[in-house]
Parts: structure tokens; C-alpha cells; sequence
């Protein structure tokens, strides 16, 4: 039951990022994108608040990668807000805010940084020509009301670091063990 329950909840998630990706990629492209309903009553929301916080978007699903911290990713979104800034954001299918979706943004930030955006063949598609200066996480799960924005940039490249070191650590930890048995 709970690998099913884990399943639905993957599919479901990689349908809202879809969707997700389907309206800003409309709103770059001044293309007109079809809702079903089930997804319009999803997606309403975050149409609604986009069109009052953002000015401009500016990418969406982007591939990014550190070769010093030797980790990559993709990362959902970067628009420009009312205000001028640079925000790079990520959707979730989870209720509320996580430490670790904060952490996770670090970690993009830092490697948009050092290589830029690529395409899903390498190719690169953007570099930065302004400073990130928030990372937004879009919580779906229960219904989506705003995303947790989070302007201390550099305390979650940080933590990003942090995590990643306390993971490895972790791992080569457990390699030890394997060995002294």
C-alpha cells in the first residue's frame, strides 16, 4: 500500500510539473495552452499569483550541473519579479515548506552559477546576467496558496553544501561498516 500510495503520488507530481512547465512555457511563447479542467482547478491558482508577482519569465526546466561540487540537477523555473529580481523557483507535490527544498535551491543556484543552463544534450541555453536574488518553493499538496520565498541566498548555497557533505559523509560511513563486517 505504501509503494502504491508512493507511485500515485510520483505520478501526480510529474504531472503538476508538466502542467507547470506547459504554462510558462505558454507565457514565454505567447502561446495559448489548453486546461483540462482538472488541471485549470489545480493550476488556477498558481496562474493567479503569477500574473500579480511575475514580470517576466525566464526559463523553464533547465539542466545544471557543478563538476567541482560533482552534482547536477534540473531546475523548474527562474522569473523575474514586480520588484526586478531574479528568482529561481521549484514546484513540489508536498503540503509545506521543507528545509531541504530550500537546501535544494542552493544547490541549483550554485550551479547555475558555475556552468550556467543547459539543455537535457549539454548544450547551453543561458548564463546568468544578473544575480539570483530569492529562491521560491511552490508547494502544491493541499492545494497551492503562494510559494515559500526564501531572499538568504547565501545561507542556503551554503546549506546545499553542508547537506551534500553530510550525505557523502554519510555514505562513506556505511562503506566502512560493510568493510569491518
Amino acid at each position: 500500500a505504501h509503494n502504491e500510495e508512493k507511485d500515485r503520488t510520483a505520478d501526480q507530481g510529474t504531472d503538476l510539473h508538466l502542467w507547470v512547465e506547459s504554462y510558462i512555457k505558454s507565457q514565454m511563447t505567447d502561446q495559448k495552452i489548453l486546461l483540462t479542467p482538472d488541471q485549470l482547478k489545480v493550476l488556477s491558482p498558481f496562474i493567479e499569483w503569477a500574473e500579480k508577482n511575475v514580470k517576466r519569465w525566464i526559463f523553464s526546466e533547465i539542466h545544471c550541473y557543478s563538476e567541482r561540487l560533482w552534482v547536477g540537477g534540473i531546475v523548474d523555473m527562474a522569473y523575474i519579479d514586480m520588484m526586478g529580481r531574479l528568482i529561481l523557483g521549484d514546484v513540489k507535490s508536498a503540503p509545506k515548506a521543507y528545509f531541504s527544498g530550500i537546501a535544494q535551491m542552493g544547490g541549483y543556484h550554485l550551479q547555475l552559477e558555475e556552468n550556467g543552463g543547459l539543455d537535457s544534450e549539454g548544450q547551453r541555453l543561458l548564463t546568468l546576467d544578473k544575480p539570483i536574488a530569492g529562491h521560491a518553493v511552490f508547494y502544491f499538496g493541499g492545494g497551492f496558496k503562494a510559494p515559500f520565498i526564501s531572499y538568504t541566498v547565501g545561507r542556503n548555497k551554503k546549506s546545499f553544501v553542508s547537506a551534500l557533505d553530510l550525505y557523502r559523509d554519510a555514505e562513506a560511513f556505511k562503506e566502512l561498516l560493510k568493510g569491518s563486517k
